[in-house]
């Protein structure tokens, strides 16, 4: 009967901690708006007044609840944007119960911010997404490289990496002066259709969200370790011959 060897030992408990190190701590949490607005808020004009979100029981992108506001956007004070959605952790507000705000740990890599977004405008759209600590600066807005662009009427997601090409702006800070913060703002907001010369207001569209989720993808294991894993299985191969 074949002995393990000290050295097999050694290279079972090494394959071992390779597998256990494939998924980094977990970071996970998801709106499905299914109780309510959960206190997200918006501050574009409708009509002449404050903007105020509803729930919807049925027909999100998953067939469940999502929320929906119908605002103006023109070009202002920010340029040719607008919040849509606002997610903040100030005024007493408890947004989806606190479950955005902390440390992204962006050392990782792998955090994942992704939501389902849907509007009524008749054309395309490009939306944005920016963080930023309760004092709101320094914050990071997503830049070119964002997922923005939704057609109308349809449930289109949208995800990005908390990682610097996913990012454009930061307060004239840069990424990790924003994130070495705990981020306790997420906002979600729409840039104006350009017409060739200029900038279309955005009046009386509709915009829907729903699934809203942070999550953290696995950390792949690197390929020089499963080579010295692989060498110490040969090595053991050999003692055992």
């Amino acid at each position: 009967m074949n002995k393990i060897t000290p050295l097999a030992t050694a290279s079972i408990l090494a394959l071992s901690t390779l597998s256990s190190a494939t998924s980094a701590a977990v970071l996970s949490t998801t709106e499905s708006f299914d109780g309510g607005i959960a206190d997200w808020s918006t501050t574009l004009a409708n009509g002449g007044g404050t903007a105020v979100l509803t729930q919807t029981a049925s027909g999100g992108e998953d067939g469940s609840a999502y929320i929906s506001q119908t605002g103006d956007v023109f070009f202002g004070a920010f340029g040719p944007t607008g919040v849509v959605f606002r997610c903040n952790n100030q005024d007493g507000s408890n947004c989806s119960g606190g479950s955005f705000f902390g440390d992204y740990d962006p050392a990782n890599n792998d955090t994942v911010l992704s939501f389902y977004l849907r509007h009524d405008a008749g054309v395309d759209l490009d939306f944005f997404a920016r963080l930023a600590p309760s004092v709101n600066s320094p914050g990071a807005g997503t830049g070119n490289d964002f997922a923005g662009t939704v057609a109308s009427g349809i449930w289109t997601e949208l995800s990005l990496e908390i990682e610097p090409n996913y990012f454009d702006s930061f307060s004239g800070t840069d990424f990790n002066t924003v994130f070495a913060n705990t981020i306790e703002r997420l906002q979600i907001g729409v840039t104006l259709p350009f017409n060739g010369t200029g900038f279309d207001p955005l009046v009386g569209v509709t915009y829907d969200l729903d699934s809203v989720s942070l999550s953290n993808t696995p950390v792949p294991i690197p390929a020089s370790a499963w080579l010295f894993g692989s060498a110490l299985l040969g090595l053991v191969a050999r003692r055992k011959r």
